[in-house]
């Protein structure tokens, strides 16, 4: 199956920053991805997106952490799966699949097929600061290990880039 593009799991809504990033904000972006998945996928069946409050986001990212020590993918995956997120108790996932993400084709059919997909990489500083609205982040690009950051990928636009949500806006990548 070839999912036909556009496709924009978003319904046009952007999520909040949920105390991650720049210019002040811990560096919480793997459990706010998480959090922009489950905004997403429940304002696609309902029409209103899971509610979360930033209080209870920060206190499950710093004692898992152990302080603002970021998340990796298997915090993220655990905590989703057993305990929910950001206090939510009911943003919980049965399961998940790894995605080969430079395989655009099958990234193309999981976001078309299941919805929204957390994309984990590494920033170029051009991409970093300041990061503006619809933006579009290139390949390739000089990236920066120390800037690793977790998107929620919620679409793809006709001409095969990706559109993502992070720090309360939107933007695209190649």
């Amino acid at each position: 199956w070839t999912p036909t593009l556009p496709i924009d799991w978003s319904g046009g809504v952007v999520y909040g920053m949920d105390g991650n990033g720049p210019p002040e904000g811990y560096g919480d972006c793997a459990l706010v991805a998480g959090i922009h998945v489950d905004n997403t996928t429940t304002h696609a069946a309902t029409g209103v997106e899971s509610q979360f409050s930033e209080a209870s986001i920060d206190a499950q990212y710093l004692q898992v952490s152990g302080g603002d020590n970021g998340w990796n993918e298997w915090n993220l995956l655990y905590q989703w799966e057993n305990v929910g997120l950001g206090g939510n108790s009911q943003a919980m996932i049965l399961d998940y699949i790894p995605i080969d993400p430079t395989n655009a084709a099958q990234m193309q059919y999981m976001i078309g097929a299941f919805g929204p997909v957390i994309f984990v990489l590494s920033l170029a500083d051009q991409w970093y600061s300041p990061f503006q609205t619809g933006e579009t982040w290139n390949a390739p690009a000089s990236i920066d290990p120390r800037l690793g950051h977790a998107i929620c990928l919620v679409g793809v636009e006709a001409n095969g880039n990706f559109k993502f949500i992070t720090w309360a806006t939107y933007g695209y990548i190649t």
